[in-house]
């Protein structure tokens, strides 16, 4: 995917979507971890339970080590076990429920304490146990640091399960203290919501940055692979330039050196075109130049296959892996099609379209044999042949096709 396309702000989907995906392994593990220490300090509450509401301690140890903590303990084997399956099947919505879920469960073995000790709601520790909600919310807004909007709804979900239990004792507990009690858990519920807010707030921008650079990091990577193909295209033609030429045919030499493979090098050259530009003018010529660049290319195909402007009016054409009869069916195919165009030249001495000479050798290098100079000055020669005989014709270098180190 390409970054640069994205509006790289958050109230973009695919943003938001990235964003959630590519957190969702390092959340599951900071879940599974803080599950953890979370699930013994939730136990350490037993002593609480101990001292405060002692008539129901069974009850509470029940809730506690025989329902909530086997649960949990469960949840978070799952979770260790099956991890990657979750990554790749679950939205990462799912995994924030649950673990908003194991908090709500959580407060809902304390409400239980609560509506089935009647002895509490009658006592000073009241104040004091309720006050175990608070916890609870530190969990969900702060430690496991749910996305905020599922952290609101586990907060409204606390404070309304506070307030219910709260409602239980009515009749008991002064006009202060109901005032107090959910004044001190609704600040409580909101300074851990910012608190969530920030920390959630400082990771997007984190990974808003992220993008950011690597956005900026593709498109200079997409800027340098377009100068450098620039600098090996001919700007004229859109074909190869001399110096990607040479590169290419040096690397297709030494990749056939001793392999038995041919390496054919064809030399093309507009017939009369000097006379095609004093006629017509420079921008027609440049205009011819490219319809016969793109007949070039249409005859040479493959990844061993190369169009290049040689200079001028002159292109370089290489094909590897041909033979001889196959380098000079592609040469013939080549004089055929460009004449094939069309292209009218009224001041062409040999026919009254644009034609093409063309100049073949042939060479199947040595294992010890570096590419040198002589395969070029092989194809030139047969080029020149070809202009001399009348043009508009293919001619293969006279010399040996095959070059051995004695060259």
């Amino acid at each position: 995917m390409r970054m640069h396309r994205l509006k790289l702000q958050f109230d973009a989907p695919e943003v938001e979507r990235l964003f959630n995906e590519s957190t969702a392994a390092s959340r599951l593990q900071h879940f599974m971890a803080s599950g953890w220490i979370a699930l013994l300090v939730y136990n350490l509450f037993l002593l609480v339970d101990w001292h405060i509401a002692p008539d129901v301690f069974q009850l509470a140890l029940a809730l506690r080590l025989g329902v909530f903590t086997p649960l949990s303990v469960g949840v978070l084997l799952l979770g260790m076990r099956y991890r990657n399956w979750m990554l790749a099947h679950l939205p990462p919505r799912w995994i924030e429920y649950g673990i908003a879920l194991t908090g709500l469960l959580a407060a809902m073995t304390m409400a239980a304490v609560l509506v089935f000790n009647p002895t509490i709601q009658q006592s000073n520790w009241l104040v004091y146990y309720h006050g175990g909600f608070v916890p609870v919310l530190i969990y969900g807004n702060v430690v496991q640091r749910l996305r905020f909007g599922v952290a609101v709804a586990f907060s409204a979900s606390i404070l309304l399960l506070e307030l219910a239990c709260l409602s239980l004792a009515l009749d008991t507990v002064s006009a202060g203290l109901l005032i107090t009690m959910p004044a001190f858990m609704f600040v409580m519920a909101g300074s851990t919501l910012i608190t969530n807010y920030r920390l959630e707030r400082d990771e997007r921008e984190r990974y808003l940055q992220l993008l950011r650079a690597q956005d900026l990091r593709e498109q200079l990577h997409q800027t340098r692979q377009q100068l450098e193909a620039s600098s090996l295209m001919d700007p004229l033609t859109g074909v190869a330039n001399r110096r990607y030429f040479d590169d290419f045919l040096r690397t297709v030499w030494d990749a056939r050196r001793g392999s038995g493979q041919a390496v054919a090098l064809l030399l093309v050259d507009v017939d009369h075109f000097k006379a095609f530009n004093d006629h017509y003018g420079h921008p027609a010529g440049d205009e011819c130049l490219r319809y016969v660049a793109r007949a070039l290319q249409d005859q040479v195909t493959g990844r061993d296959g190369l169009v290049a402007r040689w200079g001028g009016e002159e292109f370089a054409v290489v094909l590897a892996g041909k033979d001889a009869d196959q380098a000079m069916s592609v040469a013939r195919h080549i004089t055929q099609t460009i004449q094939g165009l069309g292209l009218r030249h009224e001041r062409s001495g040999t026919a009254a379209t644009v034609t093409v000479s063309v100049g073949v050798a042939i060479a199947t290098p040595a294992a010890d044999q570096a590419l040198s100079g002589d395969l070029l000055a092989r194809a030139d020669a047969a080029l020149y042949e070809a202009k001399r005989l009348g043009r508009n014709r293919v001619e293969i270098s006279p010399a040996m096709q095959v070059l051995d180190t004695a060259h």
